[in-house]
């Protein structure tokens, strides 16, 4: 991926990649219910990964 972005809450931000590896910081302004949402683009924009529709990714927090 080329660009990864990740929404929490209210919060949205652009990841820092480093060799395959992403970290996103950010302070949500309400209490949270659900995981975060990580999108994956490639190095033309288009989108390769979405954790909306990732049949294996955990939506729901503990």
């Amino acid at each position: 991926m080329a660009k990864v972005t990740v929404s929490y809450g209210d919060s949205s931000a652009t990841a820092a990649l480093d060799h395959g590896w992403f970290v996103a910081a950010g302070v949500p302004g309400r209490q949270v219910t659900a995981a975060p949402h990580i999108k994956g683009y490639d190095a033309a924009g288009e989108l390769g990964y979405d954790s909306g529709t990732d049949a294996t990714y955990e939506k729901t927090l503990p």
